[in-house]
């Protein structure tokens, strides 16, 4: 499985070739960069939960790994050193976006079912959180803890992800900078994965936090949609709307699960849906079927021509595949793990690992036949598996970069 995963990044993507193109500034350097940013590629790809991990790894099988990698393996505080003060996250991002505009050409980007429209989503999350060392790009908050004030810094980026398309890809990130708030990072991220790939959406979709009318004209301004949840009581427009309801009868009834109602107003359009789910549920001894009612209100500039109210309920929704995006990377990639706190390290690591995360799972979805994904469960079996089998030597010499 080691074998074909790299033969399939390097032939569909030109991987080592790409890799040997990042910029090294050092002078004559012992271990060249191509075989450090390997080895940070491949620490996200085998779920390594550190570097020191992998550098225990390095000891424990040292025969076989100079085959994958180089003939000289770098150290942890190699790798973190190097990843922070050599390696440009903009040549990242453009390896990133190379990848992308490949895995379009080879129709390997399935659109999800029901879609008319490209659908991008952008949220925040915070990294990590320490009291002890902070770096020139910690933001800061005071906490009460036992009764007194303590300075804690933490670390917060905002992520595009284009969630409209199986595999989902995390596209690109951008740090949140002290005193500012996710929105305005998030206006820096969209203009420049908008700049750089105007094609990869047409709607944009994000929480309440982004209900805001200045990101409204700003994404507008660049021909592009939004759909924003609408859920603060105290705002006049989900007021207004929620006043109107009674008076308009369903857009459209889904009997089986869904009742969505829409409503195009002056400026804005609003969607409200209400989801009745019924579902077995274990209660005691006995399974008993049990009904639960769900309600969502979503502010859009998408007009009843360019999208129904339907369309608009399964857009917003796919937000939650970021949601489930970050879940699964805090759990089973270490997002979160501090691999070497400083600010250029954080977001260089930080593309690496959405690299080595589209490549496995475009893999784990395109490059193998349904027989050989029998006995990989779901694409975390798949890097399992890398893990055990990478650094046995099977792969040839011949696969380190250039």
């Amino acid at each position: 499985m080691r074998r074909r995963f790299l033969r399939y990044i390097d032939r569909h993507f030109s991987f080592r070739e790409q890799v040997r193109m990042l910029t090294d500034t050092r002078v004559r350097p012992r271990i060249p960069l191509p075989a450090i940013y390997l080895t940070a590629f491949l620490m996200s790809a085998c779920r390594y939960r550190s570097l020191n991990a992998l550098e225990q790894d390095f000891r424990d099988r040292k025969r076989q790994w100079p085959k994958v990698i180089a003939k000289h393996l770098p150290s942890a505080d190699r790798v973190g050193e190097v990843m922070d003060e050599n390696v440009h996250a903009g040549e990242l991002r453009r390896m990133q976006e190379r990848i992308l505009k490949r895995a379009q050409r080879m129709k390997a980007l399935h659109v999800a079912k029901g879609f008319r429209h490209r659908v991008g989503s952008v949220d925040a999350h915070e990294l990590f959180a320490t009291r002890h060392r902070s770096c020139a790009g910690c933001l800061r908050r005071w906490l009460r803890v036992d009764g007194r004030m303590v300075l804690e810094y933490y670390h917060r980026v905002v992520v595009f992800e284009l969630v409209g398309v199986h595999p989902s890809v995390m596209v690109d990130l951008e740090p949140l900078l002290p005193g500012e708030d996710e929105v305005e990072a998030a206006q820096r991220l969209v203009e420049r994965v908008l700049k750089r790939c105007p094609w990869i959406c047409d709607v944009v979709v994000a929480d309440a936090a982004y209900q805001e009318a200045p990101f409204f004209r700003y994404l507008r301004a660049l021909g592009k949609h939004v759909v924003a949840v609408l859920k603060d009581e105290r705002r006049d427009l989900l007021q207004d709307a929620a006043g109107m309801l009674p008076h308009r009868q369903p857009a459209k009834v889904i009997v089986e699960e869904h009742h969505c109602r829409g409503q195009l107003g002056s400026e804005a359009r609003v969607i409200h849906c209400e989801v009745e789910t019924t579902q077995r549920t274990r209660r005691g001894t006995q399974w008993v079927m049990e009904t639960t009612e769900n309600r969502w209100w979503w502010v859009t500039t998408l007009t009843a021509a360019q999208a129904s109210a339907e369309e608009i309920m399964r857009m917003a929704r796919r937000r939650w595949v970021q949601e489930n995006s970050f879940n699964e990377l805090v759990c089973h990639w270490a997002m979160d793990h501090r691999f070497k706190h400083e600010a250029n390290a954080i977001v260089t690591f930080l593309l690496t690992l959405f690299i080595a995360h589209f490549l496995e799972h475009l893999f784990y979805a395109r490059g193998l036949q349904p027989e050989a994904r029998r006995d990989l469960a779901t694409c975390l079996a798949l890097g399992e598996k890398l893990r055990c089998e990478l650094g046995d030597g099977a792969v040839g010499p011949d696969w380190r970069p250039p």
